[in-house]
């Protein structure tokens, strides 16, 4: 019992860890101004799916083609205006049901640009109406702790590609910048988290942390500090809490299930 207690909660902070980290990658809040105002996906298929995944992974963009399984609502649209799902406020259908996303972009349109075609495809198919606003909030200020930074500097300038981050369970190895880091910690943190390391380097990082104890308490002794701890004692960094105005995205209304394919 308490076996099974552990696993599912550790494949619930599995999933909010690669969550933020993928989209840290993108965190440039956009708006599609209409849905026919903008380019849309030539062919886009939605289905429910009843499964229940144990890792959930944001829309995958390679080669004008965008495809996600098992996501919810809120996860699309977390995708699709470059947040974190922390940042996607709305109505309880944003997390009721789960999808098998398959669509094709016209010919020619780079991946960076696929984000606004499914604000589109949201708007048309769940006809998704949401508006942009600035919230005072909870979140995380990523800071150097006194004893400085205890990770060295990926040999590389912070303009060339980041390369390849590494997630397995509650460790994270990779060489970000600071503020792309601090965007994959708003998951396993719970809140936002902003960078205000001054730092302006790409890092080698490697995290080992635990998830916690499951709810039921299991008796185990976790094999990792906690995610706070570790930022600390791992890489000379801290997770101090503060209030900060952030950019959000407010869904007014949304459709639980989507019009037909």
């Amino acid at each position: 019992m308490h076996r099974t207690a552990r696993s599912n909660s550790r494949s619930r902070f599995e999933v909010l860890l690669d969550l933020c980290l993928a989209l840290a990658l993108g965190s440039v809040l956009t708006f599609a101004q209409s849905a026919s105002g903008q380019p849309k996906f030539e062919v886009a298929s939605i289905r429910r799916t009843e499964s229940t995944p144990l890792m959930v992974h944001p829309p995958e963009m390679h080669h004008g083609r965008m495809t996600a399984s098992e996501v919810t609502l809120r996860i699309m649209a977390a995708t699709s205006y470059g947040l974190t799902p922390n940042r996607i406020f709305g109505p309880p259908a944003l997390d009721k049901n789960r999808f098998d996303l398959q669509a094709k972009a016209p010919d020619g349109l780079p991946d960076t640009e696929l984000k606004p075609l499914l604000q589109s495809l949201l708007k048309d198919r769940f006809r998704m109406a949401s508006h942009a606003e600035t919230r005072e909030m909870n979140v995380y200020d990523l800071e150097v702790s006194n004893g400085g930074p205890k990770m060295s500097i990926y040999p590389q300038p912070a303009r060339t590609p980041a390369g390849l981050d590494n997630v397995r369970g509650s460790e994270y190895r990779g060489s970000p910048t600071m503020s792309r880091f601090a965007a994959m910690l708003s998951g396993p943190a719970g809140r936002p988290v902003l960078d205000k390391t001054g730092l302006s380097e790409r890092y080698n990082v490697i995290l080992k942390f635990s998830a916690g104890l499951p709810p039921d308490g299991d008796a185990a002794e976790p094999t990792a500090p906690d995610l706070f701890t570790a930022v600390q004692q791992q890489l000379g960094l801290r997770l101090r809490p503060a209030r900060a105005k952030l950019d959000v995205v407010v869904v007014d209304s949304i459709d639980e299930m989507p019009s037909e394919n």
